[in-house]
């Protein structure tokens, strides 16, 4: 503003010299910085930069065990000490980070009642996903041992022992032969000595 009665000035000599007093398309006069103005940048202020785009989601790039998770993956478990129960867990679809698994409880092989559909988000499961090793409360270093099922089927497990709030767990995972149905690819869990979820069974139809 401390400029303007100069180019005013400016303006009326140009009358008299009869060069035409600039009307709107003439050079902007700098600031007091001698730094041009924002008519002369092209802008008034700074612009807020655009989000980048959502990362489309890849699942052969997942970390956890959903990764390797198709349609007709299923697991068998015995679930509770007590009165236990059989149920059997199925993938039974798969679109974009959505899988949709079948929970059926199963007696003496055969389906009890109608099935549950229950929706998992591979990719927020897979933020959260932690490797045995990276546990807190680990009362020694997880182990990897070959398991024998029930039903005779053999695999990998890893043992990951853990004690914390006076209570001492033991979980075998076996995260590239069974789906992540009970959060993680439990094989066994066993709590203070009780176990209370066993598999029986897995493979894909």
């Amino acid at each position: 503003m401390k400029r303007q009665p100069l180019f005013l000035t400016a303006c009326l000599g140009a009358l008299f010299t009869l060069s035409g007093c600039p009307a709107g398309g003439g050079d902007a006069p700098a600031n007091d910085s001698g730094e041009p103005n924002a008519s002369e940048t092209g802008g008034g202020g700074a612009e807020t930069p655009e989000a980048p785009p959502a990362k489309p989601f890849v699942q052969s790039e997942l970390r956890g065990p959903w990764k390797h998770a198709k349609v007709g993956d299923f697991a068998v478990y015995r679930e509770g000490s007590d009165k236990p129960q059989v149920f059997r867990y199925e993938v039974a679809k798969m679109d974009g980070a959505t899988v949709t698994v079948s929970r059926q409880e199963l007696k003496d092989g055969n389906p009890v009642g109608e099935a549950n559909m229950v929706d998992f988000d591979m990719q927020a499961d897979d933020e959260k996903y932690k490797k045995p090793s990276e546990y807190d409360a680990l009362t020694e270093d997880p182990k990897e041992q070959e398991h024998t099922l029930e039903g005779g089927k053999s695999l990998t497990v890893v043992v990951m022992k853990r004690k914390g709030a006076g209570s001492e767990t033991e979980t075998w995972l076996a995260e590239d032969d069974v789906r992540p149905f009970h959060g993680q690819s439990v094989v066994r869990s066993v709590r203070d000595g009780v176990k209370n979820l066993e598999l029986l069974d897995f493979g894909s139809k």
